[in-house]
């Protein structure tokens, strides 16, 4: 997931929530063909349920990927989010960054996700969370 090309904190991936993976697939296979490898996993939580989940595999290169890897988690008990603590965190913003948007943008609105695409030299995913200790741009 670009952990291991790592040259510097930065935000790598997205991961995005799917109801229709084999339909996903085949959108993220047409964007890059070496995309699309579904895999899937299961856990036992602390509380005792059962998280399950199928996923289209993220590559592992380049050091920032826009295009979405997808998750099902629809055989799960819950949503692992349903356990989490309130930090007292919330998203203000999420956009990332490309030389050629439309690119992405037509992916995205394939998907039908939102997210705005601003034109520049670099590619990054970038996050603005309202924290209790102030705005924290990622």
């Amino acid at each position: 997931m670009g952990v291991d090309v790592l040259s510097k904190n930065q935000i790598t991936r997205i991961a995005l929530k799917s109801n229709t993976l084999e339909n996903d697939q085949a959108v993220l296979k047409k964007h890059d063909a070496t995309m699309g490898k579904i895999s899937g996993g299961s856990r036992n939580t602390t509380n005792g349920s059962v998280l399950q989940w199928r996923l289209i595999m993220p590559l592992s290169t380049p050091e920032v990927e826009l295009a979405p890897f997808m998750i099902d988690w629809s055989k799960s008990q819950a949503h692992p989010s349903t356990s989490l603590p309130d930090m007292g965190c919330t998203l203000i913003e999420l956009y990332a960054t490309h030389p050629r948007p439309e690119q992405i943008r037509h992916l995205y609105e394939t998907l039908d996700f939102k997210i705005e695409i601003k034109e520049s030299q670099k590619i990054s995913l970038n996050m603005v969370l309202n924290t209790p200790n102030g705005n924290i741009t990622l």
